[in-house]
């Protein structure tokens, strides 16, 4: 009953059940073997009709393709494509090394949990999210998501408003930041 009432909360399980971390070991599936569990980035599409996002990105590192990435790309928990796509920008700013999968404690469910119990934001519906995982620093520091959150305007509730933004540590699940301005609902 209160796995059922936390579904309801968060807006059902968009994907089929599965958290950022389960697409993970989905993704594995479609990478090759010096690919499996070495990710370096998860990130979702802004949630549409929901506060949990549908559509997922995985980026595992490649070591041996060109880009040194592979992206397999989700919706409600289906695999819809796999792609090796170009990065310029990474070769500048650094995607860092993959993320060691046994040290994350905190999965996408727990981190829009903990991005939506911010006191400023009691008082406002969030409407729409959308998460990353990545890691800080230029992509060498701790693995961080970033909950950005959208509520409906108060001067014309059929529009959204992006509220602002969370970053909660993946590794213990504490708030490393934040950027919350209701403000940008009037």
């Amino acid at each position: 009953m209160a796995v059922l009432a936390g579904a309801v909360l968060l807006g059902g399980s968009a994907f089929a059940g599965n958290s950022a971390f389960d697409l993970v070991k989905l993704g594995n599936r479609y990478v090759g073997e010096q690919s499996r569990d070495k990710v370096s980035r998860i990130a979702s599409e802004k949630s549409i009709g929901t506060i949990t996002p549908s559509i997922w990105v995985v980026t595992y590192f490649d070591s041996i393709a060109n880009q040194r990435s592979c992206d397999v790309k989700f919706g409600a928990g289906k695999m819809m494509s796999v792609k090796n796509p170009l990065r310029p920008l990474d070769h500048v700013l650094g995607s860092g090394p993959a993320m060691v999968l046994e040290e994350l404690k905190v999965d996408s469910d727990t981190a829009l949990k903990t991005a939506i119990k911010q006191p400023l934001l009691e008082s406002i519906k969030i409407t729409s999210t959308q998460l990353e995982l990545r890691r800080t620093g230029r992509g060498k520091g701790e693995p961080v998501w970033t909950v950005t959150l959208w509520a409906n305007k108060v001067s014309n509730t059929t529009r959204d408003a992006k509220v602002g933004e969370v970053q909660v540590s993946a590794i213990d699940g504490r708030v490393t930041g934040s950027d919350i301005q209701p403000s940008r609902l009037e």
